[in-house]
């Protein structure tokens, strides 16, 4: 009896203590409020609203002078070209925001164009989902989660024709987050050392970077300079040994004054697309991400982990980078 009740005690703990384990989609809660966010490590999703990329849109005005648009636009060879080469090298990512929140992605690059009825949606080489609907994505997350914070990064905002969105439309954009996020979204006078705490205690949620500076410097209470706040730097390399290189000097070099993002990618070019005809940049990057991987844990033992590390296809990397980044995080709390 005696044995059965202690095997008892020992279950439940075991139980209690699973329950009480962080877990991807909410696990901010459990650090410290003293920690700036820029010194977290996080995971961020390259072109994060890729995954719903619809040839029948038409190829997306990013673009514009590119090689994938002159195909995308040949009759007939655009067409299937649509289907097997744009999209398969243009989709960064497999899952859709809910799922990549719920994986542990804080870190959101998104790329914006506005289509020829004059729709907001994520572009890369193909148009995408609707902007509204990544945005009900993000809201819904964050209202069952309160303690969780994330990053939204708008690098690339394009019209019909490819150029940067005017401030008009630019504005109408802005207006989307203001309504959806509102008073979740953080002002850029916390500056880049604001801690979980602050964010916490004024219940914010978002921060949000953003390209155009007067834009930004216009909307001081909802953007953030991206040039001021934000180090992203492309790397445009085609194999691993480059990429660990640019990798290791992204990390030493990493700005202290600012939030960091150290892409973890590969850029696909003419010859990686013909060796691969068939193969997806999705498929290309599960096989970067595992060698991406014992490097992000080696450099987290060595305490240098950096702030935002950037890939495609966190579905493939997603459960192996939390349990990195966490004990990384927790580390400091």
């Amino acid at each position: 009896m005696r044995k059965f009740i202690c095997g008892a005690i020992f279950f439940i703990c075991q139980v209690c203590a699973i329950a009480a384990s962080p877990t991807p989609d909410n696990f901010m809660g459990a650090l410290s409020d003293d920690i700036k966010l820029r010194n977290l490590s996080l995971l961020g999703s390259h072109d994060a609203g890729s995954y719903g990329l619809d040839p029948a849109l038409g190829v997306s005005a990013d673009e514009s002078g590119n090689f994938i648009q002159k195909i995308g636009n040949i009759p007939l060879i655009g067409k299937i070209a649509d289907y097997t080469l744009i999209k398969q090298w243009s989709r960064a990512q497999s899952d859709d925001i809910t799922t990549q929140l719920h994986h542990g992605v804080r870190y959101f690059d998104l790329r914006i164009g506005i289509t020829s009825q004059e729709e907001f949606r994520v572009c890369h080489g193909l148009y995408g989902p609707l902007f509204d609907d990544v945005l009900s994505q993000l809201s819904n997350f964050l209202n069952k989660y309160p303690s969780e914070i994330i990053f939204l990064d708008f690098g690339h905002l394009f019209d019909q024709n490819g150029a940067e969105m005017t401030t008009d439309q630019q504005s109408l954009l802005i207006d989307k987050l203001q309504q959806t996020l509102g008073a979740k979204i953080a002002p850029a006078s916390y500056g880049a050392d604001v801690t979980l705490g602050q964010m916490r205690r004024a219940q914010n949620q978002v921060i949000i970077f953003w390209e155009n500076a007067t834009t930004a410097a216009n909307f001081p209470t909802l953007l953030w300079d991206r040039s001021t706040f934000l180090c992203s730097t492309w790397y445009n390399v085609t194999n691993w040994n480059a990429l660990q290189t640019a990798l290791n000097q992204g990390i030493a070099t990493q700005p202290q004054g600012q939030f960091y993002v150290n892409q973890a990618i590969l850029t696909p070019d003419t010859k990686m697309i013909v060796e691969n005809l068939f193969g997806s940049l999705l498929s290309i990057e599960s096989k970067t991400n595992t060698k991406v991987m014992r490097w992000y844990e080696q450099k987290a033992a060595e305490g240098s982990a950096g702030n935002i590390l950037m890939i495609d296809n966190e579905a493939s990397a997603y459960s192996q980078a939390f349990q990195i980044s966490w004990n990384y995080n927790a580390s400091k709390s």
